[in-house]
């Protein structure tokens, strides 16, 4: 091997080792700009404890997913149906089932205070600054089934994204009313 191939081969392994899959805290992906997995879960909740077929479209779950349909391209019918198909594929396969698109969530560690990016509206105040530390990048209906399903540990693959905005569905949904109400301690 010439030292350009070999140094990229070592290169790539040293990649895989230092930003592979890890097992993570489920619950340390919970972040405060992140209401809507507290969402998800509260309807998984619901849904556990017997809600109804029909009952399903007057949930805050979606609300959620018609309000997203008033800026982008989403069918919120397709979207509840699809959450609904992840739900059993994970409990029928697990979490490393075939229907997944990867077996483990992305994350991004961010160095610096980032501000988020609140999905589209006019006249919209500032979102939230977010401190260092990681943030959930692509995964958040399988982390908010793993979550009501009660999974401790999760895997996660940390990638390099320098452009990766968070999104602010805290400030988003509390606009809507469509955060679920605390539960009593």
């Amino acid at each position: 091997m010439e030292p350009t191939a070999t140094r990229r081969l070592l290169t790539r392994i040293w990649h895989h080792v230092r930003h592979g899959v890890r097992p993570v805290e489920a619950r340390s992906l919970l972040m405060p700009h992140r209401a809507d997995l507290s969402l998800r879960v509260d309807f998984l909740d619901r849904l556990a404890k017997g809600l109804s077929e029909s009952g399903l479209r007057d949930t805050r779950y979606f609300r959620f997913l018609v309000s997203q349909s008033e800026w982008s391209a989403t069918d919120p019918e397709a979207k509840l149906a699809d959450f609904l198909d992840l739900v059993t594929s994970i409990r029928e396969h697990g979490y490393l089932g075939p229907e997944h698109e990867s077996e483990y969530l992305q994350v991004v560690r961010h160095r610096t205070p980032t501000a988020t990016l609140i999905p589209p509206r006019k006249n919209r105040r500032p979102g939230l600054v977010i401190g260092p530390g990681i943030d959930l990048r692509r995964g958040a209906h399988r982390l908010a089934v793993l979550l009501h399903l009660g999974a401790e540990s999760i895997p996660v693959r940390f990638v390099k994204d320098p452009d990766w905005v968070p999104p602010d569905y805290t400030t988003y949904l509390t606009e809507r009313d469509l955060l679920p109400a605390e539960k009593p301690a």
